[in-house]
């Protein structure tokens, strides 16, 4: 938040976060309906730092950051992601290149 606070839930369930109040944060948590009406655990992890750049790195510690991209990636080009046979993909390429689109 723009305090600098950050929480992160563990898990898999469906979450809503509540920032609105000055000083505490609420979160609902949907149970998922095989779990029946036994104990719902749930873990959480806090983020501390002075910016929101020291927030985003310590965060991705724990769950992890993307891997540098290609170099082929970098010459300013889109990278297509193209389906429905060589001749679909054909048409779709040669249609970008002839409007002038970089492509990577």
């Amino acid at each position: 938040t723009n305090k600098h606070r950050s929480l992160y839930l563990k898990g898999y369930l469906y979450s809503v976060f509540d920032f609105t109040k000055p000083d505490s944060v609420e979160i609902t948590v949907a149970r998922a309906p095989r779990e029946g009406r036994g104990a719902l655990k749930i873990a959480a992890g806090v983020v501390t730092g002075n910016t929101m750049k020291e927030h985003v790195a310590r965060y991705t510690q724990y769950a992890g950051r993307m891997r540098q991209l290609p170099d082929w990636t970098v010459c300013g080009g889109a990278v297509l992601g193209l389906e429905g046979g060589t001749d679909a993909v054909l048409q779709a390429y040669r249609a970008m290149r002839g409007a002038g689109t970089p492509i990577a």
